[in-house]
């Protein structure tokens, strides 16, 4: 099911018994939860019958005895497992035990609770096949990327929350400008909005907000090179940020960056930290800290720290030594692809 199948089924009263959200985007999905929340729930009785549990330490025997309690004072109760991982499976693996007892429970639930699980795709080429085939008493909802009129509908809604109107060029223009995840919309859209206060949104106003810089990308698509061990991509990548004009210093300069984020990103994760905790920790854009966590956890603690040594190593001798930058720049990111877990 898609998004805007859920959206049509609640608008027709059709509810189901248990629900599954996967995908790219987080913000999407606890927006479609929201809205079953609001559908179901009583507000006076919200603390009392929306129950969440966090899917990466959860209890499946109180999973079940929340479920099958009695809501208070409403008809259902929704039990939420939110960060479900256990629910990811890769094309090349089998479904988990745990994953397993969860479809089974969710196949038969007691019709007075409601429950609701999802978790978030690492990448956009991820897939699902286990969720994809799942039919019956259980609605699976795959959410895909923001795009076409879904896209342009929610960032003009967006606009119109905050009081502020957009013209259909310049909403076409800013969707093509801004990644397509509605927490990165939101906060640019209150950027471009505070600054166009008093006068109509233009071009030049959104390329003024949302310069054009695929340097970031370009770097976390080298490291993730790295993080497999695909040292030849690592250094085509290097290579093409030394041909658009990035020097040598600046480009070390951004992997370890980009190392020593991981590293904190790593950090925050195992202490069950979410991205927006992060985000706000180090001042980071949410899907950038989203990225990273989900990155970090290709490296191991050990290996990161090896790779952060090996830059600060390459750094110096940059600086005090009349060697040849590339070649420098070169062999730390192959030492850096060697780097034991």
């Amino acid at each position: 099911m898609t998004l805007d199948e859920f959206e049509k089924s609640l608008k027709e009263e059709k509810l189901y018994n248990a629900y599954i959200f996967y995908g790219i985007d987080e913000r999407q999905i606890k927006d479609a939860i929201d809205l079953l929340v609001e559908k179901v729930i009583d507000k006076s009785f919200k603390d009392l019958n929306y129950i969440r549990m966090d899917g990466l330490n959860l209890d499946m025997d109180n999973f079940i005895n929340t479920c099958e309690t009695m809501p208070f004072m409403s008809e259902k109760k929704i039990v939420e497992i939110f960060r479900a991982e256990n629910l990811r499976v890769k094309p090349s693996e089998k479904p988990s035990k745990i994953f397993k007892d969860i479809i089974s429970y969710m196949k038969d639930m007691p019709s007075h609770s409601i429950a609701v699980a999802y978790y978030i795709f690492q990448d956009k080429r991820e897939k699902n096949r286990e969720l994809d085939k799942l039919k019956g008493n259980i609605c699976a909802v795959k959410v895909d990327e923001l795009k076409g009129d879904r896209l342009y509908k929610k960032i003009q809604k967006v606009f119109y929350k905050k009081g502020k109107d957009i013209g259909k060029i310049e909403l076409r223009y800013f969707a093509e400008k801004v990644d397509n995840d509605l927490n990165i919309i939101e906060m640019e859209a209150e950027k471009l909005i505070s600054y166009t206060e008093g006068r109509e949104i233009k071009k030049d106003d959104i390329n003024a907000i949302l310069p054009i810089n695929n340097n970031d990308d370009d770097i976390f698509d080298l490291v993730d090179a790295i993080s497999s061990g695909r040292t030849q991509k690592a250094l085509m990548l290097c290579n093409e940020l030394i041909f658009k004009g990035s020097k040598e210093t600046a480009i070390l300069s951004m992997i370890e960056r980009q190392f020593d984020l991981l590293l904190k990103g790593k950090a925050k994760f195992q202490n069950r930290e979410t991205p927006d905790e992060f985000s706000k920790a180090f001042g980071l854009h949410p899907y950038v800290a989203k990225n990273l966590m989900e990155q970090s956890k290709r490296f191991s603690e050990k290996q990161l720290k090896q790779c952060l040594t090996i830059c600060l190593k390459a750094e110096e001798n940059m600086k005090f030594s009349t060697g040849d930058n590339k070649m420098e720049l070169e062999m730390s990111i192959i030492n850096c692809a060697r780097a034991k877990k």
